[in-house]
């Protein structure tokens, strides 16, 4: 079995899952809206208008989410060689969040980029790999736990000098990436933070 049909089994199990959250979630808002109803013509009119309220907040956060969760079933579009099994780098993103997912470890360089409500953090990576289906193997099997499920932001083809280091993304002792990417630069010409 390849990843890429793991890939696909994958996304089809989470397509199903979405579908059953859809339904949850106007099942929850019909409930709601019920109630709603039922405050106004008992004449509960501040409890009624907060009750829709309420139920418009979590539907937009919900809607949110899966907005989001659809995002991993869009295919990127494929690299220009990545039919000849070229190595090259990758710029991958993804949401993080620790108590579901646990931790990772990448060699490669990465950095977390921003943070979300729920604990959630967005991390940027660079990785070298075949393909885009390759590139987020390669991040699902840096984590500690099996068959994890991770929010992709994007995964994009980069050019094959491409260096990821800049002043937003430091290089850091521990980060791994091949110094031919730095053409005529010896790697202490490269800036490092963290020494």
């Amino acid at each position: 079995m390849t990843d890429h049909d793991d890939e696909e089994r994958s996304q089809v199990q989470f397509a199903a899952e979405l579908v059953e959250a859809a339904a949850r979630l106007l099942s929850r808002a019909q409930q709601d809206i019920a109630v709603a109803d039922y405050c106004d013509r008992e004449q509960h009119y501040g409890e009624g208008a907060a009750r829709r309220l309420q139920t418009v907040e979590r539907c937009q956060e919900a809607i949110t989410a899966l907005q989001r969760a659809c995002n991993r079933l869009i295919p990127p579009a494929p690299a220009a060689d990545e039919s000849a099994g070229v190595e090259r780098p990758y710029w991958i993103s993804w949401w993080h969040n620790a108590r579901e997912n646990g931790a990772f470890e990448l060699s490669s360089p990465w950095w977390i980029s921003g943070g979300m409500r729920g604990g959630e953090e967005t991390i940027c990576a660079a990785v070298r790999a075949t393909s885009p289906a390759h590139a987020r193997a390669i991040i699902r099997r840096s984590h500690d736990r099996e068959n994890v499920r991770l929010e992709w932001r994007f995964v994009e083809a980069r050019p094959l000098d491409w260096v990821p280091f800049s002043d937003r993304f430091p290089r850091r002792n521990w980060m791994q990436w091949p110094e031919a990417a730095c053409p005529g630069s010896p790697p202490d010409s490269l800036p490092v933070e963290g020494s």
